[in-house]
């Protein structure tokens, strides 16, 4: 990731904007790639193997290997709207009072171009004017007004994102080189899609001087943003869970969000005089980091909640299956990850406890331990309030900044995918039961049964968790 950011910054003009806009597509394809080049590397081989992994080894042909796009983009043949105008109407209703929406429409402050409830609840507070104006929508209209594809030539782009993302890798010529193919076949689709973006929104004149928009990592909104800013205009982005400020995410930092925005809110003060000072000490592109009013997701997760009467109820919230798509932040292997989550509930299943396993939602309606152990597939917010231990695995799930909201103990099983901020590592120590988790030397996860018993069989009926709160509620 470092490489390609690296990348970005040598490259000036619509051929930077290209590689900007098109980074989170190509690196979740490369992250992938890389993995199974790093097993061909190793002499790894399957019976019926993939076929990925069997061309990077020598043992198939180019012809075989399937295309993996990422399903990043949107299809925006389907975003044709014939009442668009009053689908904007009645989203600006959302943070401003009815009377006002016509003046904000006609006159606006800014313009809202996808909305999140913490996005909401800032503009409510703020009593901004803004209208709403759907980034796929007006990104549709660049493109009809530059008459369709503008045939971009990608070649040199793909090449060297391949070159960046391959080089640092360290593998030997023969793998290095198919890897490098595999990466531009996948790369070259969406960096042709991106150039054709770059190109029809720098020829739009209708763009807003001002745009309140979410993640950094949304497609449409992530290209008119990024032309907006290079207009001299401000890019507001909100943010989104609670990793920010509380885990080593510098790369992702930078190129989902902070090289493509003005201005980046976050929930609460306290979270915003920590991310200001990572800005600041590690040299990050330069964006003003504005506190918020406290996010809305967090402040609704309870307190308290009376005792649990009989047997204590875990539950055990699990991050994604992810297939053979891997992230930046790397997550176990689907076979991998389901052995662990058999062990933690076999280990649960011993205890004078009720437990309960809760997939991820990302992952639909099937699981690996369906009719094997108690799954609950009900929103994790809904569970909170009658939960009386969590068990987390990972530091990225929405489910953790949740649950460090609320005031019952948290067991956290640390796989050391993500790298704590050392400034934060001390409230999170304190708010929860952390235990690193050690491999073995098939680079498995190793679970302390032992440990695991007397995190749940010590742990107490409520834990304080103001600290965090401030953090990540505002309360």
């Amino acid at each position: 990731m470092r490489s390609y950011l690296d990348l970005c910054s040598d490259c000036a003009g619509p051929a930077r904007d290209a590689l900007m806009l098109a980074a989170w597509p190509v690196l979740l394809a490369a992250c992938g790639l890389v993995e199974e080049a790093l097993l061909a590397e190793a002499g790894a081989a399957k019976p019926n193997e993939e076929p990925t992994l069997a061309f990077l080894a020598g043992r198939l042909g180019i012809e075989a290997v399937p295309s993996r796009r990422s399903g990043f983009e949107t299809d925006f043949s389907a975003k044709r709207l014939s009442l668009f105008t009053l689908r904007r109407l009645k989203c600006a209703t959302r943070w401003n009072p009815w009377w006002q929406v016509p003046r904000a429409h006609l006159w606006p402050d800014g313009v809202v171009l996808n909305h999140s409830a913490f996005l909401v609840s800032e503009m409510r507070a703020r009593r901004q004017r803004a209208t709403c104006y759907h980034a796929d929508q007006m990104l549709l209209h660049a493109l009809d007004a530059a008459g369709g594809d503008t045939g971009e030539d990608v070649t040199e782009a793909v090449r060297q994102a391949a070159d960046a993302i391959a080089a640092p890798i360290g593998l030997t010529e023969p793998v290095a080189q198919r890897l490098k193919t595999l990466l531009a076949i996948e790369a070259r689709p969406h960096l042709r899609r991106a150039a054709g973006h770059v190109a029809a929104l720098r020829k739009y004149p209708r763009l807003p001087g001002k745009i309140m928009t979410g993640s950094g990592g949304i497609d449409a909104s992530r290209a008119v943003g990024m032309e907006v800013r290079r207009r001299g205009g401000t890019v507001e982005r909100f943010d989104h869970g609670g990793t920010y400020g509380a885990l080593v995410l510098d790369e992702v930092m930078e190129l989902q969000d902070f090289a493509v925005s003005t201005h980046y809110t976050v929930a609460t003060p306290t979270k915003a005089a920590s991310l200001a000072a990572i800005v600041a000490q590690r040299s990050l592109t330069p964006v003003a980091i504005v506190p918020g009013h406290g996010d809305p997701h967090f402040k609704a997760v309870p307190r308290t909640s009376p005792n649990a009467s009989g047997r204590r109820r875990v539950l055990y919230a699990t991050t994604i299956l992810r297939g053979w798509v891997q992230r930046p932040c790397p997550l176990l292997s689907d076979p991998v990850y389901a052995d662990w989550q058999r062990a933690i509930m076999s280990t649960l299943a011993e205890l004078p406890v009720d437990a309960y396993l809760k997939p991820h939602p990302s992952n639909g309606k099937a699981h690996p331990l369906d009719g094997a152990v108690p799954i609950r597939r009900e929103p994790f917010e809904s569970l909170i309030a009658e939960t009386d231990i969590f068990v987390i695995d990972c530091v990225q799930t929405t489910a953790l900044w949740a649950a460090l909201c609320s005031d019952r103990p948290i067991v956290l099983l640390d796989l050391g995918t993500s790298v704590i901020e050392p400034a934060f590592a001390p409230a999170l120590r304190a708010r929860c039961a952390v235990a690193p988790v050690r491999y073995d030397q098939h680079n498995e996860p190793i679970l302390d049964r032992d440990w695991l018993r007397d995190a749940i069989l010590s742990a107490p009926e409520r834990v304080d968790a103001s600290e965090l709160r401030a953090f990540l509620a505002g309360d």
